[in-house]
């Protein structure tokens, strides 16, 4: 009985780690979101103004002293910008997105190097 009781409890576990893992990527700020390096990066596109949202297990990541720019590929251009530090967020002045646009954001943050891309 004690046997079945640890089955249950450890499938209870792992059903809810698996849940909250879900809940990771779901668009808080109306973007898209993608996983990488154990973040989930969403970026929003706004009027003339992208903003990069990170969070690390649901929390915000800590974005003191973190640099990077993006790159976006759109309608056989290419643009790249260095994204400017908010409180919450990053951001960059830029044309809004259009399907098709491909976006390439890259961070470095010491010794750590973040590389992620979205298509719009």
């Amino acid at each position: 009985m004690k046997y079945l009781k640890l089955v249950f409890a450890s499938l209870f576990c792992l059903v809810s780690f698996v849940a909250s893992a879900d809940n990771e990527l779901e668009p808080q700020h109306g973007g898209q979101v993608q996983e990488a390096h154990h973040l989930a990066f969403e970026l929003v596109s706004e009027n003339n103004e992208l903003q990069l949202y990170i969070r690390d297990h649901g929390t915000a990541y800590d974005l003191t002293n973190i640099t990077g720019t993006i790159t976006i590929l759109a309608q056989g251009e290419r643009t790249q910008h260095n994204w400017i530090r908010n409180e919450e967020f990053l951001s960059v002045e830029a044309e809004p997105l259009e399907a098709g646009d491909i976006i390439m954001v890259n961070l470095n943050r010491g010794q750590r190097n973040f590389a992620v891309r979205f298509r719009w």
